[in-house]
Formats: C-alpha cells, sequence, structure tokens
C-alpha cells in the first residue's frame, strides 16, 4: 500500500495540475500482471490528443512488460491504445466495437444510483448486464490534495454471478481492479489484461 500511495503522490505532484484533471499530459499509471508462468506489469500513459466520434479524447498507449519464469526472459508486448475522456463528471472510454463512447465511471452519481460497465475489453466473457453501483461517496487527501472517492460494488452478471467491492479515486481509478472493469471477468477463463493497480 506504501508503494501504492507513492506511485500516486509522484503522478500528482509530478504534473502540478488541478486535481479534476483526469488524464494530464504525461500521466502514467503501472497494473500487476500474473498469468501462469508470466509475471509483471502493464504500464499505461497518455500519449496525446485524438478526435473520435466528433470528440476529442485522450489516447492512452499500453504495454505488457513480463518475466517467462520457464526461460527468465523478459518481454515487452504492446496493446491497443485506449481512447478516454473526461466530462460532466464522467470519465468515458471509446468502445470501437459499438463506434460510441461508453461510461467507465459516472463521479457525480449518488449512493443508489449505477451504470452498466463499459464493454471492454473484448470478448466480455460475463454478461454485458453487469453493472457498478455506488454505495458512498466522499473526499481522501493524497499527499495534501483532496481527490473525490466512489464505494462501489461490481455487479458481475454470469454462469457464477459475484458482487466485488471496489473503491475508485478521481485521476487514478480503481483501487482494486484492473481499468477495464470487464477483465476482471475475462481473467477467469483466457487472462486478464491487467491486474490491480
Amino acid at each position: 500500500m506504501k508503494a501504492f500511495l507513492s506511485s500516486i503522490a509522484l503522478l500528482l505532484f509530478g504534473l502540478n495540475l488541478p486535481a479534476q484533471t483526469w488524464f494530464p499530459d504525461n500521466a502514467v499509471w503501472h497494473f500487476d500482471y500474473f498469468n501462469g508462468s508470466f509475471e509483471g506489469y502493464v504500464r499505461m500513459e497518455v500519449a496525446g490528443d485524438t478526435t473520435l466520434d466528433g470528440l476529442t479524447g485522450r489516447r492512452l498507449q499500453r504495454s505488457r512488460t513480463v518475466l517467462n519464469h520457464n526461460d527468465q526472459q523478459v518481454s515487452t508486448q504492446q496493446m491497443n491504445d485506449l481512447v478516454v475522456r473526461y466530462a460532466d463528471g464522467v470519465v468515458w472510454v471509446y468502445v470501437s466495437a459499438t463506434a460510441a463512447y461508453d461510461t467507465l465511471y459516472y463521479f457525480d452519481a449518488v449512493p443508489g444510483e449505477r451504470w452498466q460497465l463499459a464493454e471492454l475489453s473484448a470478448p466480455i466473457l460475463c454478461d454485458p448486464e453487469s453493472w457498478m453501483e455506488v454505495t458512498d461517496t466522499g473526499s481522501v487527501s493524497i499527499s495534501g490534495i483532496a481527490l473525490r472517492y466512489l464505494a462501489v460494488d461490481v455487479h458481475y452478471l454470469g454462469p457464477v454471478p459475484m458482487v466485488l467491492q471496489d473503491t475508485i479515486i478521481e485521476r487514478i481509478g480503481s483501487t482494486q481492479q484492473y481499468f477495464l472493469s470487464h477483465d476482471y471477468c475475462n481473467g477467469a477463463v483466457d487472462g486478464a489484461e491487467g491486474g490491480s493497480p
């Protein structure tokens, strides 16, 4: 947890931007990665602006660096870029299959409100009707910067329905899961894209 908070402090102080900016220039996130004999991390970083569906978004480049425990070789693979944007209290992610932005996090939500999980990453192995429901809201101070948070229950529907609790922090995202919520279900079958931050 200390390493997690230290990383967040560097992200917040290194950018010297207001807390409301979700995807500022030079922002970088790291997520754990584990899949059988492969262990490492996913790096996600802001790589500039792009326009999709007539709206300006931020392009997030992603790569996965892993150690293969079988042969002790380290390798890095490029992953598909994501396009995200923040507007009107909502963090949006572009879903190419529908050629539209979908809600990743609804930051103006109040307890009891919910939204369907954005349909990434594909293929989706849990029911696409899975949803995130807000159970509490508040703010937390990290390195002297006040950031809003949402406590949520993530309802995964499928052969074995489950509910996972998580906390979404402004500018950071999930504290328990990978950036794309559906990835949790996908990981149970054919390997997740990433893990917790």
